[in-house]
């Protein structure tokens, strides 16, 4: 075997390699840490991300029940009717009380400055 050939075997095998993720083990933490977080058997979600239209939200909390089945289905139906970049995370209700919702409109804050309608997140 020449150099080339043991040059493109080893860039092959390393590309295999590099998105190994153990999704047994991730979902095993999310579920304790849900379990660990529950309160009643609810959970709170907390939503943060900008929709398309430039508006940037944080706080948006949703208690739902606490399990990862729940968990999980509840953040892929958000996924799916997502305009934009979002981000999750669990809290236990009570603290999730103490949470506000906050929100920007990037957009027109440019317009109203005289920027160019250009946003960054």
């Amino acid at each position: 075997m020449d150099r080339k050939q043991r040059k493109t075997i080893s860039r092959c095998v390393a590309t295999i390699n590099r998105d190994k993720r153990d999704y047994l083990a991730e979902r095993a933490k999310k579920a304790a840490l849900i379990s660990e977080l529950a309160e009643g058997g609810k959970i709170a979600l907390v939503e943060s991300g900008m929709d398309c239209d430039g508006v940037k939200y944080d706080g948006a909390v949703s208690i739902i029940t606490a399990n990862l089945v729940a968990v999980e289905a509840e953040i892929n139906r958000r996924y799916e009717w997502a305009d934009g970049p979002c981000f999750f995370g669990l809290e236990s209700p009570s603290v999730a009380e103490r949470i506000r919702y906050n929100s920007r409109d990037l957009a027109l804050e440019a317009f109203e400055d005289g920027h160019p309608h250009v946003l960054y997140a």
